[in-house]
């Protein structure tokens, strides 16, 4: 009995930091992404790449995002991020010529997140919109050929915050976060994908 009534008392102690902490936070979230569509894009024909007959590219890269945001009420926060898309290096053939190159990006993101707190832990959803710039590089015998295109896309998450404990005025916790960045990119210019970005970050909040 005595046990039950400990554990429930820790549940309800971590439900009201959670609930407490309305102030500001900032989170760091280092991770993967991953593109899909980008070889199909590069070889309709349709980019700045222009006609070829195959093209080879990498789907992943290593990324990290940043975070700062605060609660508009206990289930409710409001954040702006920046993230990086990621670069993807890809291989162009034409007959016997060979093109390399690679498509990159970056972007700002605005969200609002509604959370669901169970013990130490929160569970929250993402939606908003992300403004990127995109840009394909093209290495020629000139030199090097670049060209950029931007644009917003929607922006949709779900993650798993764990309280792992307070310092001062502060609060930290753990992230696991999945995001979904819905057709970034110009399809006449570095062509239009999907991405996705898969993170493990630490987060600090101003109580």
């Amino acid at each position: 009995m005595n046990r039950t009534i400990s554990a429930a008392t820790l549940l309800l102690a971590a439900q009201g930091c959670f609930a407490q902490a309305t102030g500001l936070y900032l989170a760091l979230s280092p991770g993967q992404s991953t593109v899909h569509g980008l070889e199909s894009e590069l070889s309709s024909g349709a980019t700045r790449l222009g006609a070829v007959q195959s093209v080879s590219a990498e789907a992943t890269d290593q990324v990290v995002t940043l975070a700062i945001g605060g609660a508009i009420t206990p289930s409710l926060l409001l954040e702006l991020g920046y993230g990086d898309l990621g670069a993807y290096s890809f291989t162009a053939l034409n007959g016997a010529e060979v093109r390399t190159g690679e498509v990159r990006g970056h972007g700002f993101s605005a969200s609002l997140l509604p959370q669901y707190h169970a013990g130490p832990f929160a569970l929250y959803g993402r939606i908003g919109a992300f403004g990127w710039r995109r840009e394909i590089r093209l290495r020629e015998s000139g030199g090097l050929r670049s060209e950029q295109a931007e644009g917003v896309s929607p922006l949709y998450g779900a993650g798993i915050e764990l309280l792992v404990g307070n310092s001062g005025a502060y609060r930290w916790s753990l992230l696991g976060e999945y995001q979904y960045i819905a057709g970034a990119g110009e399809h006449s210019v570095t062509g239009e994908t999907d991405i996705r970005l898969l993170t493990l970050g630490i987060k600090v909040t101003n109580r």
